[in-house]
Formats: structure tokens, C-alpha cells, sequence
């Protein structure tokens, strides 16, 4: 992690595709001009209860994906914290939540 200060700011990514909140198995390639993110879409069957579980793996067939890519990105941060955890992270009181994009 790293510090932060009073020019660090949080901005949401209203329209950004919604990922799986259980299993978005995120791939990411980037170079120094583009970011690339591809991950599994959160899209529950119409008539899950949310009594069963459904285990998505990266050799799941039918599920959906979305492919994302961002111009000139300065920086990208992949991993923690978790859910358990996320209260800790330094953007967390800036307005930083889970299940979200942001940048």
C-alpha cells in the first residue's frame, strides 16, 4: 500500500461492466500507453435464490466476460485487500468500496 495525502481523490466508474463479486478471475496486460483488463461478469441465473452456489473456473463455458481498456494509464493496483480487510485500505475514507471500479 501506500500513503496517501490531500490531493488523493476517489472518482467511481459509474458506467464501468459490473464483475462477478464471487469469481471475477481478472486477467491484466498493460504496456506503457494501454491497460487492458478482461474478467467474468457478475450475471446470476433469473431464478437463483442464493440458497446454492454456482463455482465459475477459468474453464467455465457460457459465462460472460467483459474487455476493458484504458489509454494511458498511469498505474494499476491487482490483489488485497479483501473483504474482511477492506476497512484498511488508505483510500477506503476518500470513498473507495467494494465491488466497484475507480479511479
Amino acid at each position: 500500500m501506500y500513503t496517501i495525502d490531500e490531493r488523493d481523490r476517489v472518482v467511481e466508474l459509474k458506467d464501468f461492466p459490473q464483475s462477478s463479486v464471487g469469481a471475477p478471475t481478472p486477467v491484466i496486460v498493460s504496456n506503457e500507453f494501454t491497460t487492458v483488463a478482461a474478467f467474468y461478469l457478475e450475471n446470476a441465473p433469473a431464478d437463483w435464490d442464493g440458497a446454492r452456489i454456482r463455482i465459475v473456473t477459468q474453464e467455465s463455458e457460457g459465462e460472460s466476460i467483459a474487455v476493458v481498456r484504458f489509454h494511458l494509464c498511469y498505474a494499476h493496483y491487482f490483489g488485497a485487500p479483501n473483504d474482511e480487510a477492506f476497512s484498511g485500505h488508505p483510500l477506503y475514507k476518500c470513498g473507495l468500496h467494494l465491488y466497484g471500479a475507480f479511479e
